[in-house]
This record gives structure tokens, sequence and C-alpha cells, in this order.
């Protein structure tokens, strides 16, 4: 009888587990977003030309041994990408000693040819500078100073500077939910039943198009680059286009190799041995092409962790908890080269994830909007003694110049 009669007390409140799940999704939220009408979207890249840093290397041994200005010089010089057009006759080059960086010597070019490799170009020019005890060497630094030409000479040979097309479409998520009529209208502690599961399901919702916006991968006709034009054939055996999103991880890594300036933004680095001076020289690779002075990072909790405790270590080290504006926790770590601000994203866990941190550079990242958000309703076969309905968007990330963000993996 006691059992029968006890009243047991029953929260009207619901405590949950994450309650702030989607910190990347909340970023791009509050960025300007591209209302589009179709769902692959082209947009142009620019990186001019001067930006690269015309930095290539001595390939072979060359005539620059301890000559005077106005002696004559042959050099060969490594050129990876576009080598005909990277150094012409007119262009004046420096070449430093990889050993001592007091001794150079600056080359006037009159002429250029490519070896059999076509990635090696023979420069043959004019000593401008005096170069006592110098030789150079393979592998010593070769870079692009300037030009100059002489008075009536005739025109400059030129190179190209062209604007890059890439591409980011729109995918379609679903998040579908049903109760019976029976349940739906049974009074329950904490509120309808209904409304809970309509609540948990949006926020199931925004989760999932978190977990894409984070590791998911576009699909495009070039397989394998996810900027390439949209794909001519169905994805996964569909009759129709089922269109992927970019990844912010799977973006930077592939466009920052394959598409950027600069190299790679890929970084891989092992916790017992990394110090906050490798951190920082590693921010000056990070910035180098920066566009903010701050970048948004998320990161695993190991990430989090390691930082703090490396905050402790090392006093010098300005860790602090930053003004919060998107309801979410932030730790700003302060840089010569730049900031961070890390958040905590509670996808990036598990043994491999939680030591991740993706840097973000919040003015080349945004959001294309196909179909916002919808809720539709009624979706349950007619005659049905329930309700179902569900959550449609059709949305994509939109990543720009890749190689302003960057991906760092810490093993333990």
């Amino acid at each position: 009888m006691y059992r029968d009669r006890r009243k047991f007390n029953l929260g009207d409140k619901v405590a949950e587990l994450v309650p702030q799940a989607t910190p990347f999704l909340s970023l791009l939220r509050r960025l300007p977003k591209e209302q589009v009408d179709d769902p692959d979207y082209k947009f142009l890249e620019h990186r001019a030309h001067w930006l690269d840093n015309l930095t290539y290397s001595v390939s072979a041994a060359t005539t620059i041994t301890s000559v005077s200005a106005g002696s004559s010089a042959d050099i060969k010089v490594k050129i990876t990408n576009n080598p005909t057009t990277t150094i012409l006759a007119g262009h004046i080059i420096q070449v430093v000693d990889a050993d001592d960086h007091s001794k150079y010597a600056n080359i006037l070019v009159s002429s250029t040819s490519l070896d059999s490799t076509n990635s090696l170009v023979k420069v043959t020019g004019t000593m401008i500078t005096n170069t006592p005890g110098f030789n150079a060497a393979k592998n010593d630094q070769v870079q692009r100073i300037g030009s100059a030409f002489e008075d009536g000479s005739a025109k400059a040979s030129g190179y190209s500077d062209n604007l890059e097309s890439v591409w980011a479409s729109a995918q379609i998520f679903k998040t579908k939910y049903g109760i019976d009529n029976t349940l739906r209208n049974t009074r329950t502690f904490g509120g309808g039943e209904y409304a809970r599961i309509r609540a948990d399901k949006m926020k199931e919702h925004l989760i999932e198009q978190e977990r894409a916006f984070i590791f998911g991968q576009r699909y495009g006709s070039s397989k394998g680059n996810p900027f390439s034009a949209p794909g001519a054939a169905a994805l996964l055996g569909s009759s129709a286009p089922n269109r992927t999103s970019h990844g912010i991880i799977n973006a930077t890594i592939y466009g920052a190799a394959n598409n950027g300036i600069g190299g790679a933004r890929e970084f891989n680095k092992t916790k017992a041995s990394y110090t906050f001076n490798d951190f920082m020289d590693d921010m000056e690779e990070v910035y180098e092409y920066d566009s903010s002075v701050r970048k948004f990072s998320i990161c695993g909790r190991g990430v989090m962790t390691f930082f703090t405790k490396l905050a402790r270590a090392e006093n010098d080290i300005s860790m602090t908890q930053a003004e919060n504006k998107l309801g979410l926790k932030i730790m700003r770590l302060e840089t010569p080269s730049g900031d961070l601000d890390l958040v905590y994203d509670p996808l990036l866990r598990g043994s491999v994830y939680k030591n991740f941190m993706v840097n973000i550079d919040p003015a080349n990242v945004g959001l294309m909007v196909f179909r916002d958000t919808q809720w539709e309703t009624n979706i349950q076969t007619p005659g049905t003694d329930a309700v179902e309905e569900q959550y449609l968007s059709q949305i994509g990330l939109i990543v720009k110049l890749p190689e302003t963000h960057s991906v760092f993996r810490f093993s333990d």
C-alpha cells in the first residue's frame, strides 16, 4: 500500500548531456550567407602572382664561383610550377648560400631555357654583385627580386595571372520523426512528448550538418578533387544527382596542397616533444596569407587540455577566456603571428579526433543556402493514427582559399 500511494517527484526539466553541440555551424550561421538559386555554386579565386614567395633552389653546379660584377653566370634552377614563365629575360634573381646567408649573388637574366626534364631552368645572365668567397651549390636558395631593362629595349615577356573557378554544392539533409496520437495527447512530466521529440530532432538535424561540414567531402567530376565542377554521374548508384557538401578538414588539406600556394596547411605533431616555441614557428605558416588576425579553432578535448597544460608549464603563454558572442566557451591563445579562438567541438571525440584542431579563417568560409531549414508536417501515410514530420535543409559549406585554413593532428 505504501508503495502504491507514494508521490514520486519528477522534475519539469530534462538534463541535456551536451547542450552546445554545433559550434562550427553556430559560426557559419552568424556569418553572411550565400542565398543561391542553384544547388551547385561556382565562385572565383584569385591568387596574385606576387603573393608567391618566388623562391626556388639551385639544382646543379654553376659558374658562380667568386666572380665579380659584370661577369657572366649560368645557373640551373628547379621550378615545379610554370617553369617557362617564372623566370624570364630582364628579371633579376638572387642566389643565397644555404649555409651562410650573408653570402649572395644578384644576376640580371638575359635568357632562359628548359632542360630535358622540363622542370630545370637554365638561366644565363650577368652578375650585378661581387661575390667573394661564394660558390653557388645545389640547394642554395634562388628568388626573383625584380626586373631591369636597358633604354630603348623591346617589350618585356609577360605571364598570365588568371582567376580560378572552384565549386561548392548544397547537400540535402533530412531528419524524420513521428509519434502516435495517443502519446501525443497524453499529459507527461516535463511537458508534452511531442514538443520534446520535435526539439530533440531539430538538434539532431543541426548535428548532422555539423558532421558533414567537418568530416565530409564534396563529390565533383574530377574524382578526389572536391573543388571540381559537378559530377556528371549520380552518386551512390542513385537515379538522380546526390550532392555532398565540402567538409572543412578535407577541403583544407586537399585545397592547400593542390590549389593553393605556399604548400599544405597540414601539421602532424607529437605532444611529448612539441613546445610553444614550435607552435609559434608553425603559426608563421598558418598566418602566411592571413586575411584575419584571429582564427576560429574547433578542437577536440585532447587539444584543449594540451594547450592548457602548456600554458601552465610555460608562464609566458597568453591563454585567456575570450568574450563570448556565440554562446560558447572560447579560450584565446595569442601568438605574434595571430590569435586562435579555441572552442571545444563535441564531435571531435574518440582516440583520433580528440587530438584534432582545425583553424578556420572566418573571412573564407560561408554557408550556401539553396533551401534553408524547413519543417514538413503530415508526411505520414494517410489513415495512420500517428503524426510523422521531418526537417529538411539543402545547404552546403563554402571553403575559399584553403591555404588560409589549417589542420593540426596531435599524437600522444
